[in-house]
C-alpha cells in the first residue's frame, strides 16, 4: 500500500435533541451517556476519533443507546469500554491509532461491502463531496447521502470541506478517514448507513461535525475528564489572543504538558495573525512532536502545520532553520515543509 496525502444518512435516519442526558449506573462511578455524546466525551479525554458503520435498522437505536462513562475515563481503554457496551459492533483501531472505526459486526461479513473494497488508485484536490462523487463512480453502491443532519448532535452533514489526496491500493474505509484534516472541533468524522442484507447493497456516506463547533451542552460532562481550562481554550478558539499566546508559549516551555495541550497548544499558534520570532521559534523547537501518523503533514506534525499556517513566514526563515539544524530527523520535516511552502508560493 502507497500513499501520498497533501494537504452522508438515509431519509430514514431520526434527529435526536442535543440535550444532554446523564444517568447514574447503580452501585458504580459511571454515568450513562447518549452514544454521540459519549464518544465526543471519550474523544476529548484521549484526543482521538470516530467513525460509524451502521444499517439503516440498527442506526437509530445506535444514536439511542446509552454508555456507561466512569470518573476516570482518561484510564480506561476506548475500544474495550465501547466493545463491552456495544455488543453488536466491533471497534477497529485505525493505523495511526487516534481514530476507532465502531462497525456493525455482520456488515464486515457482507460480500461486496463497499466499506471494504480496495481503490487501485484515487486522486482528489477538492472536497469531500467530490471524493464522494468519485467514489460512487468506482464502488457500487456507495453514495453520498445528502438527505438529512447526522442526528448525532444536530449537526450539519458536510461536504465542503477542502482536501486533497492522491492514494493508491487503499480501502475506501481509509481513504475517508485518512483523507479528513483532524484539527476539527468535531469528534465525529463520518458515517456510513447500509441498507438491509435483504436488500440492494446501499451505502449512503456522510461526513458530519467537520464545520460546525462542539454542543456547549457537553461542558458540564467534561467536568470529569482530564481537560484543564488551558486545553478548552486552545480548541475552542477561532482566533488568538495576546494572553491566549503567551498561555501557549507557557504550555509548551512547560515539560508537564500532556501530549493533548502540546498539540492544541501547537494548533492554537498557528491561529495568530502574523508570524513573530518567538512564535517562530517555538514551533521549530517543537517541529519533531508528532501527534500521529495520519493523513497530512499538519495532522502528523502539529508544529509543522502551524508554521504552514502562519501569515507572512518567509520561506527563508524554514530555509536558515533546515540549513543548520543538526538533527536528520528534524531536518526531514523541515524539508517537507519548505518543499510545501515553495510549492506553495511557486
Amino acid at each position: 500500500m502507497t500513499r501520498t496525502i497533501l494537504n452522508c444518512c438515509f431519509a430514514a435516519c431520526v434527529l435526536l435533541p442535543c440535550s444532554l442526558t446523564l444517568a447514574e449506573d447503580a452501585g458504580t462511578s459511571a454515568r450513562r451517556v447518549p452514544c454521540g455524546q459519549a464518544l465526543y466525551y471519550l474523544g476529548e479525554a484521549h484526543d482521538c476519533y470516530f467513525t460509524v458503520e451502521t444499517t439503516m435498522r440498527e442506526w437509530v437505536p445506535l444514536v439511542r443507546q446509552s454508555i456507561p462513562i466512569p470518573s476516570s475515563v482518561s484510564e480506561v481503554s476506548v475500544d474495550s469500554l465501547l466493545t463491552n457496551a456495544l455488543p453488536g459492533y466491533v471497534v477497529i483501531q485505525s493505523k495511526s491509532g487516534v481514530v476507532y472505526h465502531i462497525i456493525q459486526k455482520n456488515l464486515l461479513n457482507r460480500r461486496e461491502y463497499p466499506l471494504s473494497q480496495s481503490i487501485p488508485v484515487l486522486d482528489v484536490n477538492g472536497s469531500t463531496g467530490e471524493l464522494c462523487a468519485k467514489l460512487m463512480s468506482l464502488v457500487p453502491g456507495f453514495f453520498p447521502d445528502q438527505t438529512g443532519r447526522s442526528g448525532l448532535f444536530n449537526d450539519e452533514a458536510d461536504f465542503s470541506t477542502k482536501i486533497s489526496l492522491s492514494v493508491s491500493n487503499m480501502t475506501v474505509r481509509e481513504i475517508l478517514t485518512d483523507s479528513l484534516p483532524l484539527a476539527v472541533p468535531s469528534r465525529w468524522l463520518w458515517t456510513v448507513v447500509s441498507q438491509e442484507a435483504d436488500g440492494p447493497n446501499r451505502s449512503g456516506c456522510w461526513f458530519g461535525g467537520l464545520v460546525n463547533p462542539r454542543p456547549p451542552e457537553l461542558s458540564a460532562v467534561l467536568r470529569g475528564a482530564p481537560v484543564s481550562p488551558t486545553f478548552a481554550e486552545f480548541r475552542g478558539a477561532k482566533e488568538t489572543s495576546p494572553e491566549g499566546i503567551a498561555k501557549a508559549l507557557a504550555c509548551l516551555s512547560d515539560r508537564s504538558t500532556n501530549s493533548a495541550e502540546r498539540r492544541w497548544a501547537l494548533i492554537y499558534l498557528g491561529k495568530v495573525p502574523r508570524a513573530t520570532e518567538d512564535v517562530v521559534e517555538c514551533l521549530l523547537r517543537n517541529i519533531e512532536y508528532k501527534y500521529a501518523d495520519h493523513g497530512t503533514l499538519a495532522d502528523s506534525y502539529p508544529a509543522a502545520g502551524a508554521l504552514l499556517s502562519l501569515p507572512g513566514l518567509p520561506t527563508a526563515t524554514i530555509a536558515r532553520a533546515l540549513e543548520t539544524e543538526p538533527s536528520t530527523a528534524r531536518k526531514a520535516i523541515l524539508g517537507k515543509v519548505l518543499s510545501v511552502m515553495k510549492e506553495r508560493d511557486s
